[in-house]
């Protein structure tokens, strides 16, 4: 009769895993946390490249919204919109970075209502409202910034912006509005 091998403590020796079981153990274990890793890593980009995207957009949007809102209300009536760093009678179909106007009526948060101007400095990549002396930077990132008056409807406005994110993802907005003191 053959009997399996024993230990000296009376426990059968083929308990428990050999040497290259746990080696190929340790292999797959390796090969699976390397695929995980780089699934989770891509992952992560994808999440971190989304979220630069989203608040570019963000900001375009609110930057655009905030000109398009307030250049709704210019008085027209008083002194035309004034375009360029030295501020001009705007052209039509010529593109500007520089837009200067009079409001109808305050805000709340500015009661100004002269001389309210939009401008983008190419230099810092910003866009930049200044009411009173006091200059705010609405976007930063801004690739390019420009304002046309339409040459077929007379002071109507086309508004575009676009945004280069860190990644090197641009994102575009395109508006037009028209002073409601001639509409």
């Amino acid at each position: 009769m053959i009997f399996p091998r024993q230990r000296q403590n009376g426990l059968r020796s083929d308990r428990g895993f050999t040497l290259i079981e746990m080696i190929i153990a340790i292999v797959l274990i390796a090969i699976m946390g390397t695929f995980s890793i780089g699934f989770l890593r891509h992952l992560m980009q994808s999440s971190q490249l989304s979220a630069s995207q989203k608040d570019l957009m963000d900001e375009a949007k609110l930057a655009m919204e905030f000109l398009t809102r307030e250049l709704r209300f210019a008085d027209e009536t008083v002194n035309d919109v004034q375009c360029g760093a030295v501020p001009v009678d705007c052209v039509p179909g010529v593109s500007y970075d520089t837009i200067t106007f009079d409001k109808l009526f305050g805000l709340a948060q500015d009661t100004n209502k002269t001389a309210i101007k939009y401008s983008f400095d190419v230099v810092t990549g910003t866009l930049k409202r200044t009411s009173a002396g006091v200059t705010t930077v609405l976007a930063t990132n801004v690739a390019a910034f420009s304002i046309t008056e339409s040459t077929t409807v007379p002071d109507f406005y086309t508004i575009d912006i676009t945004l280069q994110g860190s990644e090197g993802e641009n994102f575009s907005l395109e508006s037009a509005v028209r002073p409601r003191s001639l509409i």
